[in-house]
């Protein structure tokens, strides 16, 4: 299965949602991340999309079949969408581990939640979520923000929740 990436700029992504959940074959999804949140001295995790304005969709059809399945769809729903494309123009789809590494973040909804995790000699020591042994990946933590920095996926960096409990 392929994962391609849309974008789009306006209001329109409910409805390219239900227009590609409903083609045979197809699956469209929005990649959600809990965010921490303070508001009126309550501190929680909120779901918000990870990647504000983009669209995932998984099927099995090739870039060009994909390409010429969006090309109609775009003069129909007046859309401003347009398709991650690579330096030659190609519809680009996330590469086999680029799709692994965020699929074993995600949960069945699509959303990454929160890990949780201990620092001790300056080491991180995740206990709880999708992070658990996926330590050496991290880049940068912001014990404040709750985030944890990974590398990048279509040239945009991962952050992703992560509350560190206790350091020693």
């Amino acid at each position: 299965m392929n994962w391609y990436i849309i974008f789009e700029n306006n209001e329109k992504i409910k409805d390219l949602l239900v227009w590609f959940n409903k083609q045979p074959d197809m699956k469209a999804f929005i990649v959600k991340s809990e965010r921490f949140w303070k508001k009126d001295g309550k501190k929680m995790f909120i779901e918000k999309p990870m990647y504000p304005n983009y669209i995932f969709v998984e099927t099995n059809l090739d870039s060009k079949e994909f390409y010429d399945v969006v090309s109609k769809l775009e003069g129909n729903l007046s859309s401003t969408m347009k398709v991650l494309q690579n330096d030659t123009q190609s519809v680009m789809s996330l590469s086999n581990e680029e799709k692994e590494f965020l699929e074993s973040l995600l949960n069945k909804d699509h959303s990454i939640v929160h890990s949780t995790g201990v620092i001790v000699n300056s080491k991180l020591i995740v206990q709880e979520g999708p992070l658990m042994g996926k330590e050496e990946m991290i880049k940068k933590i912001d014990r404040h923000k709750r985030t944890a920095f990974l590398g990048s996926l279509f040239g945009r960096m991962i952050k992703v929740p992560l509350e560190v409990t206790s350091k020693s």
